[in-house]
C-alpha cells in the first residue's frame, strides 16, 4: 500500500484541480479528520468515544479500564505528520530527512511520468496493461494463501485458557503462545517459569525477552490491565 501513496496523491492533485476550489477546503478538512483519528488510533484511543467524552461507545465491548492509560505522544495530533519512512528501525534525524527527500523524488518523477503519459496514447495502453497485470498476479498469489481460519480457533483457545496447541501447529503460533504462557506465569510461577518459557519460545520468531522485564511489565498497572483485558475477551465467552 505504501508504495501506491505517492501515484494516489498525484492522481488526487488532478482530480481536485478539475473539481475547483471548494474541493480544496474539503480535502483540507478531511486530511486534518484524518491525522486525528489515527493519532488517536496511535495513541491507544481506538474509540473515539472515548476520546472526547471519558466513556467507551455503547457498541464497544471494552470496560473503560482498557483505556486508563492511553495518552497522546509528545506531538499530540503531530504525530501522525510527522517524517516516518526510513529504512532504520530505529530511525534517527537524519534518517527522517533521507525519507522525507526519497519521497519528495518520488512524488516528482510521477507527476512528470503522469505529464508525458498524457501525451502519449500508447503509453497509456503500456501503463494500463502493466497495472491490470501487477494487480492480477497479487489477486492470483493472495488467493493460493492458506486458510488462517483454523489455526485462528486455536489460538482464540490459548487464549481463553481452554486448550493447548498441539504439535501440527506452526511453530511461529507455538512460540507465541508460550510467549503468552510465560506471561500468564509471572503472577504465580514467577521469573524462573517464565523465563523456561521464553527459553523455549526461542528468538527466531521474536526478539528476545527477559523474564525479569516481562514479569515487571505485568506485574505493574498497565500489565495487569492488559492481562485482565485478555481474560475477560469477548471472544472468550
Amino acid at each position: 500500500m505504501s508504495s501506491l501513496v505517492p501515484l494516489v496523491a498525484v492522481l488526487l492533485g488532478f482530480l481536485v484541480r478539475r473539481l475547483g476550489r471548494p474541493a480544496w477546503w474539503l480535502l483540507g478538512a478531511l486530511a486534518l479528520w484524518g491525522v486525528v483519528t489515527v493519532s488517536a488510533y496511535f495513541a491507544g484511543y481506538d474509540d473515539l468515544s472515548v476520546l472526547f467524552s471519558a466513556t467507551p461507545a455503547l457498541d464497544n465491548p471494552h470496560p473503560a479500564g482498557r483505556y486508563a492509560h492511553a495518552a497522546w505522544y509528545g506531538w499530540g495530533a503531530l504525530e501522525f505528520v510527522k517524517p516516518a519512512f526510513s529504512f532504520s528501525d530505529r530511525p534517527r534525524k537524519l534518517d527522517h530527512l533521507i525519507g522525507c527527500l526519497l519521497v519528495l523524488g518520488l512524488v516528482t518523477l510521477l507527476a512528470l511520468a503522469w505529464r508525458t503519459l498524457a501525451r502519449s496514447p500508447g503509453l497509456q495502453r503500456v501503463a494500463l496493461a502493466l497495472g491490470v497485470s501487477w494487480v492480477s498476479i497479487w489477486y492470483v498469489l493472495l488467493a493460493r494463501v492458506p486458510s488462517n481460519v483454523p489455526w485462528d480457533a486455536a489460538w482464540l483457545r490459548v487464549v481463553c485458557q481452554t486448550g493447548v496447541l498441539g504439535p501440527e501447529a506452526p511453530p511461529s503460533l507455538q512460540a507465541a503462545a508460550l510467549v503468552v504462557g510465560a506471561a500468564r506465569a509471572c503472577p504465580s510461577g514467577g521469573v524462573p517459569e517464565a523465563d523456561a518459557l521464553l527459553a523455549a519460545a526461542g528468538d527466531r520468531f521474536f526478539p528476545r525477552v527477559e523474564a525479569s522485564a516481562l514479569c515487571a511489565f505485568v506485574r505493574s498497572p498497565a500489565g495487569e490491565a492488559r492481562l485482565a483485558a485478555m481474560n475477560q475477551s469477548p471472544a472468550c465467552r
